[in-house]
């Protein structure tokens, strides 16, 4: 098992890894000409099938406005991009890992005072299913995590990288499937799968986000109804143990759709998912 430091110890003599657009604002406190401080980042991972890839910030309404305002200290990476580069935060798409990181980084003051920094790792899939999440999506997204947080490790203003938690937006397919009854047991492997492939996340825990009862145009029919129901039940028991949370969030539709939820609700369930992170980790 790697250590987060001996792991960078190995990285950083990898060529290419460096990155000189780390260092944006990381050198915050810092004296002119001085060495960076190194600083510990604490990543949250956002995954899932559409719904994890969020919507356009630019229809937050007057009560979420605060969400637009850019975090040059906050980090961020979306793995559905070949490039995988750690940019800073600057919503154009608001989901529930950008609003809970920035809610964080504006409330916590270990991220405001800068004794810590926070990064968000986002990587969505549309119209997937646990199963092919387990074949196929979470293989490729831990091959991607493991290979953004290289990166953060070979940064010199980077000291070590914990993994705390993972928001998992996914389900519907599942519904749609006729899958739901299994979706507890799949969750965890799934969970599973990330703790032991990234050892910066083998404590990690995670949030699950409740479907909606009435999410979609699926759920008008009896049999819709009652997968939906089954796979809330299945959250709100994967819910009831100390690693895996589970979050509810109401979701008015947007795109015309019945399906997706709309930018205010995903800023309301960042919110809902910061305090759940924070005193899961005891931020």
């Amino acid at each position: 098992m790697h250590s987060p430091i001996s792991r960078r110890s190995a990285l950083v003599s990898t060529a290419g890894l460096a990155s000189a657009a780390f260092l944006t604002s990381a050198t915050q406190g810092s004296a002119r000409g001085a060495a960076p401080t190194a600083r510990p980042v604490d990543l949250f991972l956002n995954l899932g099938q559409s719904n994890a890839g969020g919507d356009n910030a630019a229809k937050l309404t007057a009560a979420y406005k605060q969400f637009l305002t850019p975090l040059p200290q906050v980090r961020f990476v979306s793995a559905n991009s070949a490039a995988l580069t750690w940019s800073t935060l600057k919503p154009t798409k608001i989901g529930f890992g950008e609003a809970a990181v920035h809610h964080l980084y504006t409330t916590r003051p270990a991220y405001s005072s800068g004794a810590r920094t926070i990064a968000l790792f986002k990587y969505s899939v549309g119209s997937t299913s646990t199963a092919q999440w387990k074949s196929t999506h979470m293989k490729a997204a831990v091959k991607h995590l493991n290979a953004a947080i290289a990166k953060l490790l070979a940064d010199p203003t980077v000291s070590s990288v914990r993994v705390l938690d993972m928001v998992w937006i996914q389900g519907e397919q599942d519904v749609i499937d006729g899958d739901a009854y299994r979706y507890g047991s799949r969750f965890r492997g799934l969970h599973n799968m990330v703790r032991a492939g990234v050892p910066e996340a083998k404590k990690m825990h995670a949030t699950v986000v409740h479907l909606n009862p009435t999410w979609s145009r699926y759920t008008s029919s009896p049999e819709r109804k009652r997968e939906t129901a089954l796979f809330n039940k299945e959250v709100t028991t994967l819910g009831k143990g100390s690693i895996i949370n589970d979050l509810w969030s109401p979701n008015p539709a947007h795109r015309g759709d019945g399906t997706h939820y709309s930018a205010d609700s995903f800023a309301r369930g960042g919110v809902a998912l910061a305090k759940i992170w924070a005193k899961q980790h005891a931020l």
